[in-house]
């Protein structure tokens, strides 16, 4: 997360959405992180949560499969490895 916020402006707004969590809490504790963490620095992180809804995901897997609608990837990139370390 650090690296992520070293890249962001410095009033940007990095939104941590990795789904990780606790065993006990789930992701409560990155919740409550960003929010102590927002109250110490000038970026304000947001947590990002969202509600799995099965039927939706079984309806777009249908029109995928059917062929009604086509997922499009109009470009890749190449995997160039790790980069080396920054000395700064």
């Amino acid at each position: 997360m650090a690296a992520a916020r070293r890249a962001l402006a410095p009033r940007g707004t990095p939104v941590p959405n990795s789904g990780a969590g606790g065993r006990w809490f789930g992701p409560l504790g990155r919740i409550l992180a960003a929010h102590v963490r927002s109250r110490l620095t000038r970026q304000h992180l947001r947590p990002f949560l969202s509600v799995d809804k099965h039927d939706d995901l079984r309806a777009l897997a249908a029109l995928v499969e059917s062929g009604t609608i086509t997922p499009v990837v109009d470009r890749t990139y190449p995997i160039e490895g790790p980069r080396p370390p920054s000395r700064t």
